[in-house]
């Protein structure tokens, strides 16, 4: 992926802002790109994670 030029870079933005709304961050790592999935917390369904009855 080669360096973009400022017109397209702009271009880039005014999608993003469209996309995403006004409050989106222009200058991401990987504009027009959807960002990678956040990795799942892993539950541990365990007997400490319930309650203990008194």
């Amino acid at each position: 992926m080669g360096a973009r030029t400022p017109r397209q870079d702009e271009a880039v933005g005014l999608a993003n802002a469209t996309r995403f709304g006004p409050v989106a961050n222009v200058r991401t790592s990987n504009p027009g790109r959807a960002p990678p999935p956040r990795p799942r917390r892993r539950v541990r369904h365990g007997g400490d994670q319930l309650p203990q009855p008194a």
